[in-house]
């Protein structure tokens, strides 16, 4: 096990060991009498083929058919029996075609604002991947002594990937259940069909109090073939209706299945298979938003551009919704209403969700963009936006809403200026995350669509011309992040002035390029006036200035003025120290760069204990596999 593991699992306090929770993600329960009807059966089957299969058991079905609902009604009812439980949720696709908006399995690990912490692992640092802290995590998890159970509700096609099925915990330490609309290879299947028609029958008149002939209900269950959320659904509607629509009515107009829209009904089929392309057809039938007022469309509309399979409180709404406080009672009204409807769903908090397949047959109806969403764009925009001091694992949780929404916006909408911060924004965090590739893809866009809204010599489009350099050095790219870096100083010296922190950015920038080129006495050159701009416009101790010093002490060694080197890295350092305490890895790098500079003028033992601190302080930030840590032990490794 490595230290930063030994070290965290069980650390000491007060000469204590530090106990891990037995609850180590947040729960919702269900009344399982209540919302598990029908499927004692089917509980009973689950429960023996997790007792003796040595695989990972994964519970496969339909969208809506009830496949959370029976993992949670088994969950609880053998919590007991383990030492340590989890339940993550993925909010997984709901197309036929596999595409997904969310963030995946490992980035839900990786990010998961409470697993982490109650594992008692170090935070995550700035420049982390994901994939090295869901090793870490899922590391972290195996070496829990059981036994141990973990459920992923709504996984996809990745969890057959072999990165993750070699990090997944296993018997007989652990028992780990899945729930998933896809057959997943490598996993013990457990099949869940509809709803047996009598079960069907109960859960229908659980939810619809009014007049229910048997041979009525019989026709409508069979019209929607017992499928579980559709008839929940439907009971709902026809109770609501307050007596305006009844059974054989409301059997009539599923039965004609016909959408007034044929372009409708292509773009449903096209989406969803034969079997799920019914249900959608049913549900658009029977929850037809022509019948809301305009306060209950939009709403809805902007639920569609929130992540599938979440719920949210009314203060989160009204923040992300940037709701007037005059109008909140408004939105507070409508959210009951549609809870009353059965539009949405209200859990303890109170929180309201909109179902998946709820949420995307809103979406087929009213096809909102741009006009319903520019709030939310800008909200997540807002939580995206961060400076030279942002914790960035802070922002991670963010990438997923921001995610969705591009994925939800229409090509002309993706264009918009408003659009176009939200991308930039997202690729400079995703860059933060060590996934180039996707940063860079954004990021491009993003420029592509300013230089088209902006032209050229726009500030904007500098800002996206660094940001997409940036990512171009770490892929590599060299020329093309320097055509790119001095097109962008040309024009911060046209629109700002020689002296505008903007303008040192870009230096800076550059230098950076300049010195992985190998063209040391340009780089010096700009990081000198960088420097001296960062010291002008923000003081001495800034860490703008810190970062300056850093970069050109690079060059400097990189040009053999070791002594100029070793004087700005240990100022560098002590400002770090100032402004972000001992443990920041931060301050790791400019020990590792102070310690080269020593071993360049001979001073072995000063380079050794630079090493020596470096490596010890990115093992316990960044773990053992992060490539600073190896870096450092490499150094350390190869003294002469």
């Amino acid at each position: 096990m490595s230290v930063t593991l030994a070290g965290t699992i069980i650390q000491q306090i007060n000469g204590q060991p530090r106990e891990i929770p037995r609850q180590l993600t947040p729960y919702l329960p269900i009344d399982p009498q209540e919302e598990c009807l029908g499927r004692d059966e089917d509980l009973r089957a689950l429960a023996s083929k997790l007792d003796h299969s040595q695989k990972v058991v994964v519970v496969n079905g339909l969208g809506g058919i009830g496949k959370t609902t029976l993992a949670k009604a088994w969950f609880q009812s053998v919590l007991r029996q383990y030492e340590h439980f989890l339940w993550i949720e993925l909010a997984g696709n709901d197309n036929h075609d596999g595409q997904q908006y969310a963030a995946s399995f490992i980035e839900t690990i990786a990010w998961h604002p409470t697993l982490a912490t109650n594992l008692q692992l170090e935070p995550a640092a700035p420049n982390e991947p994901p994939e090295a802290r869901f090793q870490t995590i899922m590391n972290a998890l195996r070496q829990l002594k059981g036994p141990n159970l973990l459920v992923v509700d709504n996984a996809g096609a990745e969890m057959e990937q072999a990165a993750i099925r070699a990090q997944m915990p296993l018997p007989p330490e652990w028992r780990v259940l899945l729930t998933s609309r896809n057959r997943l290879n490598g996993y013990e299947p457990m099949p869940l069909d509809r709803l047996s028609p009598e079960a069907a029958a109960q859960l229908f008149r659980k939810y619809y109090t009014g007049d229910c002939p048997p041979a009525a209900l019989d026709e409508l269950l069979r019209e929607v073939d017992c499928h579980t959320l559709t008839v929940e659904l439907l009971a709902k509607t026809l109770e609501n209706h307050f007596g305006s629509l009844d059974l054989p009515t409301l059997t009539a107009k599923l039965r004609r299945r016909q959408l007034a829209d044929p372009d409708l009904q292509r773009r449903i089929s096209s989406n969803h298979s034969k079997e799920e392309t019914e249900v959608y057809v049913h549900l658009l039938t029977a929850f037809d938003c022509s019948g809301l007022d305009a306060a209950e469309r939009l709403l809805l509309a902007r639920f569609v551009g929130l992540p599938p399979g979440n719920a949210f409180t009314a203060a989160q709404l009204e923040e992300w919704l940037q709701v007037p406080a005059e109008e909140r009672r408004q939105l507070h009204e409508t959210l009951d209403r549609l809870d009353r409807k059965g539009w949405l769903t209200r859990s303890e908090g109170p929180r309201f969700g909109l179902h998946r397949m709820l949420q995307q047959a809103v979406g087929y109806q009213l096809t909102p963009g741009m006009e319903e969403w520019a709030v939310l764009v800008e909200t997540f925009t807002q939580k995206l936006n961060f400076d030279v001091s942002t914790n960035y694992p802070l922002l991670f949780p963010w990438i997923n809403y921001a995610e969705h929404l591009l994925g939800m916006l229409k090509e002309e909408d993706l264009e918009t200026a408003a659009a176009s911060r939200l991308m930039n924004n997202l690729g400079a965090v995703i860059e933060e995350t060590g996934q180039y590739e996707r940063a860079r893809d954004l990021l491009e866009a993003a420029l592509a669509s300013d230089l088209k809204n902006f032209g050229p010599d726009h500030p904007t489009v500098a800002v996206r011309q660094s940001n997409l350099a940036n990512v171009y050095r770490n892929l590599g790219q060299y020329e093309r992040a320097r055509d790119l870096l001095e097109g962008a100083l040309a024009s911060a010296v046209k629109n700002f002035g020689p002296d505008h922190p903007n303008v040192a950015v870009s230096q800076s920038n550059l230098a950076n390029v300049y010195d992985s080129l190998g063209q040391y006495e340009r780089a010096r050159d700009l990081l000198e006036a960088a420097l001296a701009s960062a010291v002008k416009n923000f003081g001495p101790d800034h860490p703008n200035v810190a970062v300056r010093q850093s970069n050109l002490a690079n060059v400097y060694r990189n040009l053999g003025q070791y002594e100029r080197a070793r004087d700005l890295l240990e100022a560098a350092s002590a400002s770090d120290l100032k402004n972000f305490g001992p443990d920041h890895p931060n301050v790791a790098v400019r020990q590792l760069n102070l310690g080269v500079v020593f071993l360049n003028t001979g001073d072995k033992e000063k380079a050794r204990d630079l090493f020596v601190q470096a490596h010890r302080l990115f093992l316990k930030q960044l773990g053992e596999q992060h490539p600073n840590t190896q870096t450092a032990k490499e150094w350390l490794d190869n003294l002469p």
